[in-house]
């Protein structure tokens, strides 16, 4: 039994499989494959220490490495195996680390190929994702081991009780009740742009201006002001160019109603698009016919790196099947405005990759394509966020921009070494990081003022925010001299994260903001974090930071372009220790990492000047066709 292999879900009651396990050996190693950080915390209380559990991060984090150009030319074979708009429309296509598991997935295939080759005695595989445990099931380098795959390694749990969560499971994934689910949704969406008021377009726009961008209840101004986050003060410069800026607006975490945001709109002194009342009928037919086709994709042969997987794939498929509608009914989207008589000179829109660019930019290809499409790449990179990356095997196939704004040198020559075409890329004002500069100056007076000892940007991601706010608490829950602060993702809310994580209330001495980052970051003396390209405003800012990693999951970690930096943490003592270490530090050594932050601010971020602003102008009149790649086919 020495070699044996026994799979779970981690639904199962760790004690009931414990108690199993130990019937048939009395100890074990023990994998825990998914990304769940309470589920971890279960699991670890229900085995106990007589099981061994195999350290995930190192081996994760050493396949994601290795894998992720690999990956990516996988990817893009299986693109020009299928050109036409429902591959750019699926989650598979769209490689977003943040949303999809599969890389990660992929990941833990190799890791814990690894880590079983090397231990010891009979080992137990935890995994949430069935489809995984299905693809290690049939892996090659598996068959040689005796495999044990009991009634909980693909159900929930044993007991009668626990029925309806199984029977929930299952249909949680299935298409028809997705189809169901995202209809309902998109319909509620829609009925609420329209009730909420159609502001009427202009008849004649000088120079029209698309831009696409997110509003979140800080936008919504009083005064009827738009506050934008991912372009702040570039629609002025559109408008004092002589261009007319209508605002394609995306609602996300606004606490009043849909039809209120909508509604404040139309007072509002910007001009805003609402899509709502352009679509018709037939868009959103077209919309359900190309998410369906993109559950089925991809099709044929799906052998990576030795391991089929299939299963995983048509799980992923499943998961997400009709999730992303609203970003479909942009292919039609320029249509419609043309029908309106608004022949757009450009598009304006944050660079990340994702569905919703992909589909605005094949739908302009398609219907206008004389406009000039530019994307911005508003944030930092983080090196497993693969949805930022194109590999050169995709450029001629995949939607992008005419020209990707970057916000400073150090990022252009990121995204130009993982496969953007050069000549797309350009260097721009860091619109969103004025205040570094800003605290440069300060830097130059004399540090002020410290009122915050720790300061904590939570991530958007739950899963991520749970675990920090886990390891938070292990490191600090009793520290009551420090003064602790924690920051809400603009998109997200820390009553959001607290309820996640079951946790009723802070800490006295753990406080919440919703200040600007740039008014904190002169206050803190430490800057704590987890999946958030605030650690890199940090780091320029000359404040010291503590990487939080994730024990099984891949860290988006925007300092991992840095390789002089101290590895991260990954428990509560391991955080603590490091922070009575960096809150020790002398004046000289502070001074040192200040000036790396100046260094950093100089190589990463251009400065918002009348030339770093002129870069997001369009180019009018400039032919564009035999610059992009050939339109997909199929719209």
């Amino acid at each position: 039994m020495g070699g044996t292999v026994l799979f779970a879900c981690t639904d199962a009651n760790p004690e009931w499989v414990r108690a199993w396990a130990e019937a048939r050996y009395p100890a074990w190693n023990w994998l825990f494959l998914a990304a769940d950080f309470t589920k971890l915390q279960k699991w670890r209380a229900g085995l106990g220490s007589a099981f061994d559990q195999l350290p995930l991060h190192v081996e994760l984090e050493s396949a994601a490495r290795r894998l992720k150009q690999p990956y990516l030319r996988w990817l893009a074979e299986l693109g020009h195996r299928h050109p036409e708009p429902a591959w750019w429309a699926s989650r598979i296509s769209e490689r977003n680390t943040a949303l999809s598991p599969l890389f990660e997935d992929v990941c833990r295939l190799e890791a814990a190929r690894n880590l079983i080759r090397d231990a010891n005695g009979p080992v137990m595989i935890v995994a949430e994702n069935p489809a995984l445990l299905d693809t290690l099931d049939r892996a090659d380098w598996l068959r040689s081991r005796p495999r044990l795959r009991p009634y909980f390694a693909k159900v929930p749990a044993w007991l009668p009780v626990d029925l309806a969560r199984v029977v929930i499971s299952h249909i949680r994934y299935s298409r028809v009740v997705n189809f169901g689910m995202r209809v309902a949704q998109l319909c509620k969406i829609a009925l609420s742009a329209r009730l909420g008021g159609i502001a009427q377009l202009p008849v004649a726009c000088v120079k029209p201006i698309l831009m696409h961008t997110y509003l979140d209840e800080s936008a919504f101004r009083p005064d009827g002001e738009f506050h934008d986050r991912y372009f702040p003060g570039l629609a002025e410069l559109l408008q004092k160019e002589g261009y007319q800026v209508l605002v394609l607006p995306v609602m996300f975490n606004v606490k009043r109603s849909l039809r209120q945001a909508w509604a404040w709109t139309k007072s509002s002194s910007s001009r805003f698009v609402n899509p709502y009342a352009l679509y018709h009928l037939a868009d959103y037919v077209f919309a359900l016919r190309i998410a369906s086709r993109a559950t089925h994709l991809p099709e044929g042969p799906l052998k990576f790196e030795g391991n089929d997987l299939s299963a995983m794939v048509r799980r992923e498929n499943e998961r997400t099947a009709f999730s992303v509608l609203t970003s479909i009914l942009y292919l039609r989207l320029p249509l419609r405005l043309r029908e309106q008589g608004i022949a757009c000179s450009a598009l304006l829109a944050e660079f990340e990759n994702m569905i919703p660019e992909k589909m605005l930019i094949h739908g302009f290809r398609e219907h206008s394509p004389d406009t000039e499409l530019i994307g911005f790449q508003h944030g930092a990179l983080y090196p497993h966020l693969l949805c930022n990356f194109t590999p050169p095997e995709e450029r001629d196939i995949a939607p992008m921009y005419d020209r990707v704004v970057c916000n400073g040198q150090f990022f252009r020559d990121i995204l130009v070494a993982e496969g953007l075409a050069p000549e797309r890329a350009v260097v721009g004002a860091a619109l969103r990081y004025r205040h570094l500069w800003e605290y440069e100056a300060t830097i130059s007076c004399g540090r002020p003022m410290h009122s915050v000892d720790v300061f904590v940007p939570l991530p958007l991601m739950l899963p991520a925010g749970v675990e920090l706010l886990e390891k938070l608490l292990g490191a600090f829950a009793t520290s009551t001299s420090l003064r602790i602060l924690l920051k809400a993702h603009p998109l997200s809310s820390v009553d959001a994260l607290l309820k996640a994580a079951d946790v009723v209330t802070l800490p006295a001495h753990f406080r919440t903001t919703d200040d600007p980052t740039g008014v904190i970051l002169p206050r803190a003396r430490l800057v704590v974090g987890l999946s958030t390209s605030t650690m890199l405003e940090a780091l320029a800012s000359g404040v010291p930071v503590i990487r939080v990693g994730q024990e099984g999951a891949l860290m988006l970690d925007t300092l991992g372009f840095f390789d002089d930096l101290p590895p991260p943490v990954y428990s509560g003592r391991e955080l603590a220790r490091e922070t009575d270490r960096l809150l020790a530090l002398s004046a000289e050594e502070l001074e040192k990492i200040s000036q790396r932050g100046r260094e950093i601010v100089a190589n990463s971020f251009r400065r918002c000047d009348e030339l770093g602003l002129r870069v997001f102008l369009p180019v009018i009149g400039k032919a564009k066709k035999d610059d992009v790649p050939q339109k997909a086919a199929g719209n």
